[in-house]
């Protein structure tokens, strides 16, 4: 049946579907309790619970990068060609879901964890850069 080899062709590309959809309602969740804390620095959002936004940004980061993986490999597949019109819909459809899930990851993720680590880099930077001149 179909239905069947579509499933098991696509059952990677389900789960992370729905990890990235389950970590940005937590994000979310996340995000609206940062912004009603009152902290004093960066480094304060970022030792919250437990550097919880740290490893927010890290989980960030990875499901960015396999869903480039996936953009690119679909986009690879449609260069050297498929073999029927169905997986040409379906590789398709995986890049635009792919690239509206990683908008949504940059989205979510800027506002406020983003900035505390740009912050946060940006000074240990600039002591490192101020300590050895």
């Amino acid at each position: 049946m179909d239905l069947e080899y579509y499933v098991g062709k696509l059952w990677y590309k389900i789960i992370y579907l729905i990890l990235v959809i389950v970590y940005l309602v937590n994000l979310d969740k996340l995000n609206n309790e940062l912004l009603t804390q009152n902290f004093d620095s960066a480094f304060a959002l970022l030792a919250y619970k437990d550097y919880v936004a740290i490893k927010f940004f890290a989980m960030a980061l990875g499901l960015f990068a396999v869903g480039c993986y996936f953009i690119y490999r679909e986009g690879r597949e449609l260069k050297s060609g498929l073999e029927n019109f169905r997986e040409i819909i379906i590789a398709f459809c995986t890049i635009i879901v792919v690239s509206v899930l990683l908008i949504l990851i940059i989205v979510f993720i800027d506002n406020p964890i983003l900035q505390a680590v740009l912050t946060a880099v940006l000074v240990v930077v600039g002591v490192a850069a101020a300590a050895t001149s």
